[in-house]
């Protein structure tokens, strides 16, 4: 197995005799004590509600087709965001999880 850490917060795994790419982004995140625990409990939330109603699934799997799954949860001090994909896909996919978690930054959860 290959582990390759960017400077970016993310790591991936590729096996060689496998034609997929583990994953993982990590950010900072809030501790339940912190005031801002329930925003980040909502934002997690709309990263990754059940089924396929969530901002990662949509974006990801429905709408750019690029993952079959993809799923976010916070352990403190941590966010994750987790998936697989074709090795192939894989830079496409670190770059739309960057632009959702940017877009949410920047501008706050919406309706889509």
């Amino acid at each position: 197995m290959k582990l390759v850490k960017p400077k970016t917060d993310f790591t991936l795994t590729q096996e060689a005799d496998i034609y997929q790419t583990y994953i993982i982004a990590s950010l900072p995140w809030v501790g339940v004590n912190d005031d801002d625990f329930v925003p980040a409990y909502f934002i997690n939330y709309v990263f990754s509600a059940p089924a396929f109603s969530s901002r990662l699934m949509g974006e990801l799997r429905i709408k750019r087709g690029l993952v079959y799954d993809v799923s976010s949860h916070f352990e403190h001090p941590a966010f994750f965001v987790t998936t697989r994909t074709a090795n192939d896909k894989a830079s496409h996919v670190i770059l739309a999880i960057k632009e959702q978690l940017s877009r949410t930054a920047e501008k706050g959860p919406s309706q889509e």
